[in-house]
């Protein structure tokens, strides 16, 4: 008898995504906004539509980059070069995050992070299934966090 199938490209996908979307509600930019608020109510409105707004974004993304193989290999070289921005940014201390102001979906869409591209990218890695999987677990994670941080 074969031991069960452990996809571990999935676990270690969706693992990275709760994880990523936990330091993600902790950026500056969004400590700064839930400072503006008051109450749980507007936290988790904030959050969640904050997420919906990259959810918008990721998973039409996703689901081209597992399609084609060179749009997942572009969405790997992006994710890598987010990823050396986002070690540089840590070793200077200069902000290079590109966001419009506001709130909500249209920052959750529009504001590009390290983080949402690493998330994009890995989930591009383990089907559809899993893609959406690891989107929602960024999302849940991040508006768990913005939560937190918005009693702290």
């Amino acid at each position: 008898m074969n031991p069960p199938y452990i996809d571990l490209g999935l676990i270690a996908s969706f693992s990275l995504s709760l994880a990523l979307g936990l330091a993600h509600a902790f950026e500056p930019d969004h400590l700064a906004t839930l400072r503006l608020m008051k109450g749980i109510r507007k936290y988790l409105e904030f959050g969640l539509s904050h997420g919906l707004g990259f959810a918008v974004l990721a998973v039409p993304l996703v689901f081209l980059f597992s399609m084609d193989r060179f749009l997942e290999e572009v969405g790997v070289a992006v994710g890598t070069a987010f990823a050396v921005l986002l070690i540089v940014q840590e070793v200077t201390g200069r902000e290079f995050e590109v966001s419009p102001h506001g709130s909500g979906v249209l920052q959750g869409a529009l504001a590009v992070t390290p983080s949402k591209v690493l998330v994009a990218a890995l989930a591009s890695t383990v089907g559809l299934i899993g893609a959406v999987a690891s989107v929602l677990a960024f999302i849940a994670s991040s508006t768990i966090g913005m939560v937190a941080a918005g009693y702290a």
